[in-house]
């Protein structure tokens, strides 16, 4: 099972496309949160998922609660606060590869998860844990995190790290930085963008950075560099994956899709655990069944309401499987 922690929040998507936030006119609401939406995604392809997280008790956490349910997330770990809502995030889209976000979360209820909300018999069942970066900025989140971590890594279980990294609700890059590189030595899978690879590696070279992460402690690591594919790397070698072409309506989420089909395809083999570096030609695989999740993902407004399920992404790859941007390319580390 794929547990997810973290946000669960409401997003609200802007009424029109290719504007800034503050020449919105209107924004429509969908059930988000980084986390939350790997755990549907992950869910509508076939593989157990649970959420652990915290949203206000109010209406849009109730609206949370209902989504999760529905999709089959099991939602034994979620917590309600009566005191602080459900965290709300504005965003806009100036264009199609770029996104504006404005949150409000001062505090939100995610980042009032404590220790004593953690359903420890929930990670006794965990194949594989997966969280972002919003749970490090600020506590009691952090701490509860820090304490599950020490407990992945006592019980062997497979940790997936999506940095999801949102300068807005850092004090500045240098904390930011600093406190994401603490965790590393806990990830066996870690997922940035090209922006959140260079704020961790700060290297001329994709290979030189991910050498460098490596070095830090990570085991595997994805880059993902938009129309030009992702580059995936660990001790055994890099590789370089092209994705596919899709009329792209809304890319918020499609990272959510990516990371939640690999971690799919890693939850079906037993060798996942603790430590695990994953062979170069079923790595390839597992970031190409990425790409197909997410490539669908942004061919529909909203998040949850755009993922695939696995029945979708099998398709699009049998109907789809040479339509790649470019060729696969190997790469020395």
């Amino acid at each position: 099972m794929v547990t997810c922690f973290g946000e669960a929040l409401i997003d609200f998507f802007p009424s029109r496309l290719g504007v800034p936030l503050e020449e919105v006119e209107a924004f429509l609401p969908f059930p988000g949160g980084a986390p939350a939406n790997v755990a549907v995604a992950v869910s509508r392809l076939g593989t157990k998922s649970a959420f652990l997280g915290k949203v206000g008790d109010d209406a849009f956490g109730r609206i949370l609660e209902k989504v999760l349910r529905e999709n089959g997330v099991n939602i034994q770990g979620l917590r309600f606060d009566k005191r602080v809502r459900t965290t709300c995030v504005f965003i806009a889209q100036p264009d199609p590869q770029s996104q504006e976000f404005l949150f409000f979360r001062h505090p939100g209820a995610d980042m009032m998860f404590s220790r004593e909300d953690i359903d420890f018999g929930l990670l006794e069942q965990t194949k594989i844990f997966h969280f972002g970066s919003l749970s490090l900025t600020n506590v009691p989140i952090r701490d509860a995190l820090w304490e599950i971590l020490w407990l992945c890594r006592k019980k062997g279980v497979f940790v997936s790290f999506d940095v999801n990294y949102r300068p807005a609700l850092w004090e500045s890059e240098e904390l930011a930085r600093n406190t994401i590189w603490e965790v590393l030595p806990y990830v066996d899978l870690l997922k940035v963008n090209l922006r959140e690879f260079y704020l961790l590696a700060q290297e001329s070279s994709i290979e030189e950075g991910i050498a460098v992460l490596l070095k830090g402690g990570v085991r595997n690591v994805v880059v993902t560099m938009g129309s030009e594919g992702a580059l995936l790397g660990n001790d055994l070698g890099c590789e370089k994956v092209m994705g596919y072409k899709v009329e792209v309506l809304d890319t918020t989420g499609c990272g959510d899709g990516f990371i939640a089909g690999i971690l799919s395809r890693i939850d079906s083999y037993e060798e996942a655990q603790t430590g695990w570096k994953i062979p170069r030609d079923t790595f390839e695989g597992f970031v190409r069944f990425g790409h197909a999740c997410g490539a669908l993902t942004a061919t529909k407004r909203g998040v949850i309401p755009a993922l695939p399920t696995r029945e979708a992404v099998e398709h699009f790859l049998q109907e789809r499987g040479g339509d790649v941007l470019g060729r696969n390319a190997t790469l020395s580390l």
